[in-house]
């Protein structure tokens, strides 16, 4: 078991003996991912995809060494893409992953930089270490080798701390501020005036206060929201803290800093900047990761899930979220050239099933369109009404109302997301038919058979209509119908292909539509009740016509 405090001697004996083995910060940034994924700690709001994405293009190859690590990690994306929310998991991630014995950190004791011991080792005890040590001890840490422990770097205290951002400790955040009254010292902090008196000078070690986001963030992790909202000059010290990890403060020698610096900003600011030619340096420093808004069903619905009080989640109808989630998303979409409707790539994307070609048409698909927030407000609207049942079109009317009297959306823009509502409608009512369909399936399995037999032995044109074959796929149609037909009395309804069981079910339903209200309130609402689907009286009118209009359809 490793211990909180020991001298510099015994750190290095520990390091050598192979009980314990210290990690640059993009190594540990590494291993805390990793300790997250096995421990389970993945929320609702880091898209799986996104983390893949990001250990392949930066924190693997980081934490290997290579050049890599020498740039800052930016996250681009639209408001509301999660990339707060992705760098937060990072942070928490390498909170945690410090409490665990592969991921102690330790430090020169009372160091407000939490600085690494090894810097204070010479050359000939580095080289006998198994692990490479750059950089030099800071002039503070410098003044008290010389004064607190007589120049001998084996009696330095050394001591084990824990990342902590409300202690700031290992995690530094930088905002950008007033332009005009933000400057330098949020980052590589100030020299104290009032200790001059007492030091005798401003370049005295001890006159400065190491509280700058810099030392705040050393060993861990320095996050930068907004990155190009901030002052061109308070850029200028990452090109030397990225490519050499060093930075100068005022009056004092060159300052070793390990940090992985991340930073996000939205699309428009980033496009302003590389505008400059001023710029190429410290854009030549960065790694440049879109994070476009999320496309996947599943994860959207999970998002609203947590927005959610206990009570409302039990009041939800049915597909609600799924639904209000499917509208989002297809804002975010672009219509492909190939024979793939919105719908059906709303579908794919939730099922990973998207091929690689529709993928690759257009590569900032999900860069435009709603954020979550506006979902966060309509369900905020919605729950405090505090109706029975939340129905998924209470959802879209809300959504919609909002759309058309928000300030901000050009009506071309409105135009286009009111057609994705629409076209979510579709979605709800085809989830329905859908379960409907599950239904008949289960309870009315008898009659179905019956139908099966029917068609296959005497009726087989009447199918064949239904299935909507024409002669280019006759043939095909003819050779599977007379397989079916060999063995009608040993084959089972769900043996057949689906798009037999398909139009099966339809003609089954089709045969009620004389009675549709009736045979839904006797055979299809039973079966929904058992399953703890919610309906309201208007959803359930809202359905019977929706049932009566597929069913005009096929007729």
């Amino acid at each position: 078991m490793l211990k909180d405090e020991m001298t510099l001697s015994e750190y290095v004996e520990l390091i050598n003996s192979g009980n314990y083995f210290p990690l640059s910060a993009h190594e540990r940034m590494y291993n805390a991912i990793q300790h997250a994924i096995r421990e389970g700690i993945i929320t609702s709001e880091v898209d799986q995809s996104l983390l893949n994405r990001l250990i392949e293009q930066y924190f693997y190859p980081a934490s290997l060494g290579y050049d890599i690590h020498k740039r800052m990690l930016i996250l681009v994306g639209p408001p509301g893409s999660r990339k707060s929310s992705v760098v937060r998991w990072l942070k928490q991630a390498m909170k945690s992953f410090s409490y665990t014995g592969q991921g102690a950190i330790f430090k020169v004791k009372d160091c407000p930089m939490q600085e690494d011991p090894l810097l204070a080792l010479p050359e000939h005890v580095r080289r006998e270490l198994p692990v490479k040590v750059n950089g030099e001890l800071s002039p503070f840490n410098q003044f008290r080798l010389k004064n607190e422990w007589a120049n001998n770097w084996q009696q330095i205290p050394v001591k084990r701390f824990y990342i902590s951002e409300t202690y700031r400790k290992g995690i530094g955040t930088f905002f950008p501020g007033d332009p005009y009254s933000q400057d330098i010292s949020d980052l590589i902090g100030s020299v104290d005036f009032s200790t001059i008196s007492t030091y005798g000078a401003s370049s005295d070690p001890r006159a400065y206060c190491y509280d700058g986001e810099f030392q705040a963030a050393n060993r861990g992790v320095l996050e930068l929201q907004e990155v190009f909202k901030a002052n061109q000059q308070l850029l200028y010290p990452f090109l030397s803290l990225a490519e050499e990890k060093v930075y100068k403060i005022s009056r004092q020698s060159l300052v070793t800093a390990d940090e992985v610096v991340i930073g996000h900003t939205n699309e428009e600011d980033l496009k302003e900047f590389i505008k400059s030619d001023k710029h190429q340096a410290i854009l030549n420093r960065m790694v440049l990761v879109k994070v476009p808004y999320n496309l996947k069903l599943s994860q959207e619905v999970a998002m609203y899930q947590n927005q959610l009080l206990e009570n409302d989640r039990e009041r939800l109808g049915f597909y609600a979220l799924e639904t209000l989630a499917g509208a989002l998303i297809l804002t975010r979409m672009k219509r492909s050239s190939y024979s793939i409707t919105l719908l059906e790539k709303l579908e794919q994307y939730n099922t990973n099933k998207v091929d690689q070609a529709i993928i690759n048409e257009f590569l900032d698909e999900g860069m435009e369109g709603l954020d979550p927030r506006y979902a966060f407000h309509v369900l905020s609207v919605i729950c405090a009404k505090r109706l029975t049942i939340i129905d998924a079109n209470d959802l879209l009317a809300q959504l919609e109302e909002l759309i058309k009297g928000d300030y901000r959306i050009g009506s071309g823009k409105k135009e286009q997301y009111i057609y994705a509502i629409q076209l979510a409608r579709k979605f709800y009512t085809k989830a329905w038919l859908q379960l409907i369909k599950d239904i008949v399936v289960e309870v009315e399995r008898n009659d179905l058979e019956k139908l099966m037999t029917k068609y296959l032995t005497n009726q087989p044109n009447s199918l064949h209509n239904r299935l909507g074959i024409d002669q280019s796929n006759f043939k095909h149609f003819e050779s599977v119908w007379h397989s079916l037909i060999d063995r009608t009395e040993h084959i089972m309804f769900n043996e057949l292909p689906e798009s037999f069981q398909s139009a099966l079910i339809d003609l089954h339903i089709f045969n009620q539509q004389e009675r549709l209200a009736e045979w839904f309130n006797q055979k299809v609402k039973p079966q929904l009740n058992s399953r703890g689907v919610k309906l309201t009286e208007k959803a359930e009118t809202d359905v019977i016509d929706s049932l009566n209009q597929y069913l005009n359809q096929l007729n």
